[in-house]
Formats: C-alpha cells, structure tokens, sequence
C-alpha cells in the first residue's frame, strides 16, 4: 500500500448516511456544497487507527485467553470471532444498500510507518483494507457525538487542554475573528452531542466557543491566564449546559399544570435542573435562553412567573403565533 493507491471502503447505506450527516454537522463541505468525505474519512482513520487498532488487538488478546493459550489455533479462532463480530448487521441487504467510497491517503494522515502497519495488520488478521476500514468506521460511530467530535478534532482539543493545564493564553481563529483568551473548560452539553470551549478575555468578558466552529488555535506560552474571580458564577452555570451561554439567573420560577409536570418529565432533550420544587411551582437557576426554549413547547401547561422580563417574552411569543394562525 502506498500513497498512490486509492482505499476503496464498502460500507452499508445506514454507516454511509451517518458520515455525510456528521460531515455536515461540522461543515465540511466542498466548495459545490457536497460532503468532503475523503478529507473528512482521512482526518478519522489518522486521529482514531492508534485507539481503534490497539482496542482491536486486545480484543483478540482478551478472546484468546478465554479461549485458552493451550487450544489449537486459538489466535486465529479469536481473529475470525472478531472479523464475525465486526461485519455488518444487515448483510442480507448487502446488494441493496451497499456503497463504495474511494479514499484517496494523504501525507498528513498516514506516513510510512502507519502504512507498513496497515499492511501488517491486514495480513495477520486475514482482513481486507476495506474490511478493516469498515470495522475502524463502524467502531468510531458506535462513540457518542461528543467522543467522535474529540477524535476528529483531536490537535485541537490537545492544543486547548493543554492550554488549560499549564494555565497560558489561547489565540484562537473562528470564521468571523481572532482573539485571545484564556481557557477554562473543555465541555461537552448534558446530552453529549457537542463541546464546548468556556473562556474569558483579558479584558474579563466570557465566551463559549463550539470546537467545530474554531479554525485553529495555538497556545500564547509567554501569556500566562489571570482568571478573574467575579466570573466564576458564570462559568458554574455555563457548566451546566454550555450550549446556552449568555444571560444566567439565579432565580426562574416556573408554574406547571399537571400535564406540564408529565411534560417535563418525559420530555428530556434541554431539560433543565430546577434546584427546588413546591407543588406546581419550579425554580430553577440557570442558562434564560434554555429555559425559553425548554417551556416554548409547553404551551398553556408551563406559565412563568419570574423573572418578568422572560415572562414578557414568552407572552409575546405565544401573541405572535396566534396572530399568524388568525384568519383573515
């Protein structure tokens, strides 16, 4: 195998849809608006083969001695135990729905020793670069959206982490400016879907950055960070769900009718945390922009009390939608 030769993955139409749709999710796009899948499939095999092969080898290390090291060929029944393992779920549908993405390797994402251990790997476990791919990729998307978002922003986080870890600044570049910052956190959202990057400026304004939104970053070494005490209540509450940072309170009071409170029970996508309850009353301390968007959906079954100002802007919600469904 080398740089010249294209990897041709066979992969099944539900693995081929959820990479487009994560492609999409962090707007890796060509410039005709398609998925960039050879970029996007070059930058996971690069920043996921080490974890991904070590994981593959101890599963066949840990399937041999169960097997027992004694038991004739044991090596190679746990190699073909796994390969079972890793083949598609829907392979009676394999005609219908199979498809076949050309990889071109890059440079950047495999040099020579990578490529050597592809070819090594691929021999002794009796697998075809495609098989092997497609196990790698099935694995990867097996991972929880924030966990595949780390691996594929891998230098990014690292270079954030260790930022934070050696308490220096962060010049970061998003799609609208460059700024510097020091960092807090590196979070992901209650429902892990996404992370986030929570810093302040020197100038002590806060920020909550989308790592898929950050171009790059570098850490400013000579900078060192001077946290600034009075945004700690910030950041506490940015803790708890940084998709929604901006304008925190910490006293939102909610009223619940029954069905509300069955509401708030089963519906668990943004739900947040209310910190005391007293029949049908709610109060919570947090993100205002999450509990509108929450209680939005609630209609007449969740009512705000406090504070007024986001009781205001829910009436006027609700005012508005009336008038767009009254006849004329």
């Amino acid at each position: 195998m080398n740089y010249e030769e294209k990897i041709t993955i066979n992969v099944t139409e539900r693995l081929y849809n959820r990479i487009t749709d994560d492609i999409r999710v962090y707007g890796k796009l060509k410039n005709n608006g398609e998925p960039n899948i050879n970029e996007f499939l070059n930058t996971v095999i690069s920043n996921y083969f080490d974890e991904y092969s070590d994981s593959y080898s101890d599963m066949i290390g840990r399937i041999e001695q169960i097997l027992g090291e004694n038991e004739k060929g044991s090596r190679r029944k746990a190699q073909e135990i796994v390969r079972l393992m890793n083949m598609p779920r829907d392979t009676g549908l394999k005609q219908k729905t199979n498809r076949h993405i050309a990889v071109k390797p890059t440079k950047y994402s495999f040099n020579e020793d990578r490529l050597e251990e592809i070819d090594r790997i691929s021999a002794e476990y009796g697998l075809s670069f495609s098989e092997y791919f497609r196990n790698m990729l099935g694995a990867y998307f097996e991972m929880p959206q924030y966990r595949r978002e780390r691996v594929y922003y891998k230098d990014l986080c690292s270079t954030i982490m260790a930022a934070i870890r050696k308490q220096r600044a962060l010049r970061i570049r998003t799609q609208r400016s460059s700024i510097t910052v020091y960092p807090r956190y590196l979070v992901s959202s209650p429902e892990e879907l996404f992370n986030y990057l929570l810093a302040e400026d020197p100038e002590g304004k806060c920020y909550t950055f989308r790592i898929s939104r950050i171009i790059n970053a570098a850490v400013v070494n000579r900078e060192v960070c001077v946290y600034r005490p009075e945004n700690d209540e910030y950041f506490r509450q940015a803790l708890q769900s940084p998709q929604y940072s901006g304008v925190y309170d910490d006293h939102i009071c909610v009223e619940l009718t029954e069905q509300g409170k069955n509401m708030f029970r089963v519906i668990y996508f943004d739900r947040p945390v209310p910190v005391r309850t007293e029949g049908n009353l709610y109060w919570f301390s947090g993100s205002v922009m999450q509990i509108r968007n929450y209680f939005s959906r609630f209609g007449k079954h969740a009512v705000i009390i406090e504070p007024v100002f986001l009781r205001k802007q829910l009436r006027t919600y609700y005012e508005e939608a009336l008038d767009a469904y009254r006849e004329d």
